[in-house]
């Protein structure tokens, strides 16, 4: 797929390349949940993984667009060490 503009970084630092070139919502989305789909697999990532590949292009919903985003390019520790916090009590 082209791309245009610069390219882009994950939270993790894997490089993505460009935004996909397409006026059309259905492909930018399809390019999105692939990115976010290749970033959980890099991660080793099991959890998000899971509901990332369950998503469709055509049902996408305004949480779950946001929900990529801030997987793909928000750091997020304070989150992340909560669920440590919690996971490790069940121990």
């Amino acid at each position: 797929m082209k791309t245009f503009g610069p390219d882009l970084i994950t939270v993790t630092g894997r490089n993505i390349g460009g935004l996909p070139d397409t006026k059309s919502p259905r492909k930018f989305d399809e390019w999105r949940i692939a990115q976010a789909v290749a970033e959980a697999e890099s991660r080793e990532d099991d959890f998000n993984l899971t509901w990332i590949r369950q998503l469709r292009p055509r049902h996408i919903s305004d949480g779950h667009s946001q929900a990529i985003h801030d997987y793909l390019f928000v750091f997020a520790p304070v989150y992340e060490e909560a669920w440590v916090r919690i996971l490790r009590r069940k121990d």
